[in-house]
């Protein structure tokens, strides 16, 4: 059995750059009957630990993205609470306003009209 074939049964290559495949092709072909029992094990080292390698580059990304998107929602929250602590104040600036003002109509009113305000009220 020929070794390129030997390592793609024993164990799953992972997909690798046009680039890279060729020199693998190139340094297999080159190596012939060179090729020891030793040589293959070392080399399915040495693709475990590169995808290893990969596998934890593209955990640590996911994990990036996923803490970006958490930040951004945590923003999107922080300002939603900002804008409903800024409505509340609004109104109840409005209240205050509304309630000087019915207060200020209420002592002109029992001054202009006394007997008025106390049927009303």
């Amino acid at each position: 059995m020929r070794p390129e074939v030997f390592l793609s049964f024993a164990f799953p290559l992972p997909r690798l750059c046009a680039c890279c495949c060729c020199h693998c092709q190139v340094w297999l072909r080159d190596q012939g009957d060179l090729l020891s029992p030793q040589l293959i094990l070392d080399a399915k080292c040495h693709v475990i630990r590169d995808m290893q390698i990969l596998e934890k580059q593209l955990i640590t990304k996911e994990l990036e993205e996923e803490e970006k998107r958490l930040a951004k929602m945590m923003e999107v929250e922080r300002k939603k609470a900002s804008e409903m602590q800024e409505e509340l104040e609004c109104r109840r600036k409005q209240d205050l306003i509304r309630f000087a003002e019915g207060s200020l109509f209420t002592a002109e009113a029992s001054i202009l009209f006394p007997g008025l305000v106390q049927e009303l009220g």
